[in-house]
């Protein structure tokens, strides 16, 4: 990402804890990341990342940097693991929930993370109520 891109994001570093990271780094186990854009003058895109469990739960998603170690921009890659060398698949269904917003405001990324919690409980609620 470039110089003029922002970022915040949560990554997990121990099993049950987690950390927040910023200024364009996105490291391994990242489960929320935040992105601000500049788009123009006054307006900026804000783009939010949630990794998900898959639909049948069977992965967990998360993202990484997957860029060198010198290069200094960010290409970000989405991690799906089972936990078990024994399960794989080259596709994972529902991995991650992306929603984007343009604004003058920064305060409407806080509209944007709320929607994207608000969408990915409905998702899960509906999986639940279709298996029992």
């Amino acid at each position: 990402l470039p110089e003029n891109i922002r970022t915040i994001g949560l990554s997990r570093i121990k099993r049950w804890w987690m950390a927040p990271s910023f200024n364009n780094t996105v490291p391994v186990e990242t489960q929320f990341l935040l992105i601000e854009i500049p788009y123009s003058i006054k307006r900026k895109l804000y783009v939010v990342f949630l990794p998900l469990i898959s639909e049948d739960g069977t992965f967990r998603c998360t993202l990484w940097n997957a860029a060198k170690r010198n290069d200094k921009q960010i290409r970000l890659r989405a991690r799906c693991e089972s936990g078990d060398k024994n399960i794989r698949r080259s596709e994972v269904r529902s991995a991650m929930w992306i929603g984007g917003l343009i604004a003058n405001d920064p305060s409407a990324c806080h509209d944007l993370i709320e929607r994207g919690i608000k969408e990915v409980a409905l998702l899960r609620k509906k999986r639940i109520d279709f298996d029992h």
